[in-house]
């Protein structure tokens, strides 16, 4: 599960990959310095709008993936395969549609 300061690190991660300071991004998101500060070191309670705003100015996409899928994108890449392949058969045994229930489920 993603906290706040893991959220926080990624966004000052992307900001600092664009060559951005603190004071440009805040420019671009009308949102003060001390509010990005908070939201970078994983502080406070961020509304979900700063975040977005944040990500906007980034031209970040914030997703929203089960679990199971966001653990493997942050696990061992050489593991993924195979994790990848136990969770589609984990999916199939149970009944269920990566897009949906199944036709003959109630």
């Amino acid at each position: 599960m993603s906290t706040l300061a893991q959220i926080g690190a990624s966004l000052r991660q992307a900001r600092l990959a664009q060559g951005l300071s603190a004071t440009q991004l805040s420019e671009r998101t009308g949102l003060s310095r001390v509010t990005l500060r908070e939201l970078e070191n994983g502080l406070g309670n961020a509304r979900l709008s700063t975040v977005l705003a944040v990500c906007d100015a980034l031209d970040l996409s914030l997703t929203v993936a089960p679990r199971a899928v966001a653990d493997l994108q942050s696990g061992d890449a050489r593991q993924r395969p195979t994790e990848l392949s136990a969770l589609l058969a984990r999916t199939r045994e149970a009944g269920l549609a990566l897009r949906g229930r199944r036709k003959d489920a109630p």
